[in-house]
């Protein structure tokens, strides 16, 4: 063949090719052909988070590309809230690329942790029962939260009791691993 130089570098439907033969083999034939896109592989990171308030998704990187090239890919599902969710792959800014069958990563945004702060941990007998009061913090502005305590006492002897925190009124937030406070 005469014209066989028909190198691409993208991936797209590619000119016709003409091959034009000598001797024996003389006549035109007409080639028409395509480079398809190379699959990418993704690469999740960040896909365990912790509550911020703000937006928050998984990101993915392609992996498998063809030096020198550069390909980002678009990620969308960002949450803000504490729970389990799914992010989605949905475009590749390189055409040479195309994305893989599986475009989807799932994540979590654990709840932040919150600090509680104990007042009112020493009664005096009134025969009224009593419990220390827990507040919570290290929230995020303007975000509330409350606290449920148990343990509450009437008894009239000078001993130690134990009251616990026990629920948070808002889930983007849970309690430190120890939340008792002893009160007298």
């Amino acid at each position: 063949s005469n014209n066989t130089n028909a190198a691409l570098s993208t991936a797209a439907s590619a000119p016709t090719v003409t091959i034009t033969g000598k001797g024996n083999y003389e006549g035109t034939k007409v080639v028409k052909f395509t480079i398809d896109p190379l699959t990418a592989t993704l690469a999740w990171s960040n896909t365990t988070l912790t509550y911020d308030g703000s937006p928050q998704q998984p990101t993915a990187e392609v992996s498998n590309l063809i030096s020198p090239d550069a390909c980002n890919v678009t990620v969308t599902g960002a949450q803000t809230n504490a729970g389990n969710y799914t992010a989605t792959a949905t475009v590749l800014n390189n055409n040479n690329y195309q994305l893989p069958s599986d475009v989807t990563q799932t994540f979590t945004i654990n709840p932040l942790t919150a600090t509680l702060s104990w007042t009112n941990t020493s009664f005096t007998y009134d025969g009224n029962a009593h419990v220390p009061t827990a507040t919570v913090s290290n929230l995020v502005d303007p975000d509330v939260c409350n606290v449920t305590v148990i343990g509450e006492q009437t008894n009239a002897s000078a001993t130690s009791y134990t009251a616990t925190a026990t629920v948070l009124s808002n889930n983007n937030y849970q309690l430190p691993s120890d939340a008792t406070q002893t009160f007298t």
